[in-house]
C-alpha cells in the first residue's frame, strides 16, 4: 500500500445537521456560520473517524481519529482530535475541534 487513501467528505450532509449560526473555535481562530464550515472543511482536508462519545446534558465529546490529506491524497499528518459541542438553546450548538 503506498499510503494514499481516498479522501471523502459530504458536506452537504453535514450542513443539513448544522445550525447555520454554528460557531467554530480552533487553533487558527474561531469563527460563525455553517457556511465557513464548510469553507474550512474543503481547506482542511480532513477525515474524522469517531473512537468515543462522552455526553451528558447538552454537552457532548467526541474523541476522533483526525487525517489530513494533501491535494494529491497522500496522508499530510494524523492526531487524536477532540471536538465539544454544546447544545445551549435548541437554536444554537458551538463546536470546537
Amino acid at each position: 500500500m503506498d499510503g494514499k487513501v481516498e479522501y471523502k467528505k459530504d458536506i452537504p450532509s453535514l450542513l443539513e445537521l448544522t445550525h447555520t449560526n454554528v460557531k467554530i473555535f480552533g487553533p487558527k481562530g474561531s469563527f460563525i456560520g455553517s457556511q465557513h464550515l464548510a469553507d474550512w472543511l474543503e481547506r482542511a482536508r480532513l477525515h474524522l473517524e469517531k473512537l468515543t462519545r462522552f455526553a451528558k446534558e447538552h454537552h457532548i465529546v467526541l474523541e476522533q481519529d483526525g487525517t489530513w490529506y494533501e491535494e494529491n491524497g497522500d496522508v499530510r499528518g494524523q492526531a487524536t482530535v477532540y471536538t465539544f459541542m454544546k447544545n445551549r438553546r435548541k437554536s444554537s450548538l458551538d463546536y470546537a475541534v
